[in-house]
């Protein structure tokens, strides 16, 4: 009774909110858009995104910006969903928020890499964002170097990681991309306890637990397909967190010689056991595909939990992503329902 007592507003507010998200026969009108002026005026008549696209009423809006305009309708959810939650609630979102700073310090390093103007568009999230972070939007979006960006994170969790990884010889983007996730994943794993008990910890370790493994898997394979890494460098890189694999079988990964030995050690993990057509190729499908089929069982078994909330976060990226996948093919002439499976 207490859980449902606290999550009551919320579940309402989740399931006015789910009822809002993109259905399969309007992912099909979106993708018979002529063209992407009109593709984002259909955008701007869904009751999701209207509020979204009109500030930006009669302006020719780039494909840089349309993604910026999408990627913040996920942070103006969470808004929402935050504002109906209670202390206890607020203490785990809290949490959960860091990555959305992870999310920005990712963007100023890609321009800092890409030698743009750095573009940090904010907007309905900048309010909440200056609440719970002690990042400046304005003086990150000023930094042209990673030297920059270090004094202007200098009082926060991030500087020691960005520091290392700068630190070393010839780091890419790649290299502070994942140490970054690193630490936003090791210090949720580490804080969860904190914030969580029983049935919802348990679904909170086993959601993210799954998702940490994924990653490493992900994470190992690009590595040693892309950049020939050695297994001490791939080591360094992987969460040591067991839901699913055991930590003999994650060093199997790391240490094996040949993307044809990797496919055979992921064959017998959980994860190749479980999914058939889990392999190099198909891994970031088969990312989505496992998460949300996790996601959306634990949102079924507690919908008066964390577990819903999460649930329709996830769902929420999914649709962005699928969204600007679609925008690609309406923009290059392409079959969206061929191309993505709608």
């Amino acid at each position: 009774m207490g859980d449902l007592l606290a999550y009551s507003g919320v579940s309402t507010k989740l399931r006015a909110m789910q009822s809002r998200l993109f259905t399969r026969e309007q992912c099909l009108e979106l993708a018979a858009s002529k063209n992407v002026t009109e593709a984002v005026n259909y955008l701007r008549q869904h009751p999701a995104y209207h509020d979204a696209f009109a500030r930006y009423e009669g302006e020719d809006l780039h494909r840089e910006k349309i993604e910026s305009i999408l990627d913040q309708t996920v942070s103006i959810d969470f808004q929402k969903i935050y504002r109906f939650c209670g202390a206890k609630q607020r203490r785990f979102l809290d949490m959960y928020f860091q990555k959305y700073e992870v999310k920005v310090l990712k963007r100023c390093l890609s321009m800092i890499f890409d030698h743009r103007d750095v573009s940090i568009d904010l907007s309905y999230f900048e309010d909440f964002f200056s609440q719970h972070s002690k990042m400046d939007p304005e003086r990150l979006a000023e930094c042209k170097s990673v030297d920059m960006l270090l004094a202007a994170v200098a009082d926060t969790r991030y500087a020691s990681c960005i520091a290392k990884v700068k630190d070393r010889q010839g780091s890419s983007m790649w290299d502070y991309g994942v140490a970054l996730n690193y630490e936003y994943f090791m210090n949720f794993w580490k804080q969860r306890k904190k914030y969580l008990k029983g049935d919802a910890l348990d679904i909170i370790t086993e959601a993210y637990g799954t998702k940490m493994e994924l990653l490493n898997i992900q994470w190992i394979a690009r590595g040693k397909k892309y950049f020939n890494m050695q297994p001490h460098q791939l080591r360094a890189l992987t969460l040591p967190v067991g839901v699913h694999m055991s930590k003999k079988q994650l060093r199997a990964l790391e240490e094996a010689p040949t993307m044809e030995e990797f496919e055979h050690v992921l064959s017998a993990t959980y994860y190749g056991r479980h999914y058939p057509g889990f392999d190099v190729d198909h891994m970031e499908q088969m990312y989505v595909k496992i998460r949300k089929d996790i996601q959306h069982r634990n949102g079924r078994r507690e919908p008066y939990s964390l577990a819903a909330v999460i649930s329709y976060i996830f769902d929420k990226e999914c649709e962005i992503d699928r969204l600007t996948s679609i925008l690609e093919c309406v923009r290059y002439g392409l079959d969206a329902q061929t191309v993505l499976g709608l």
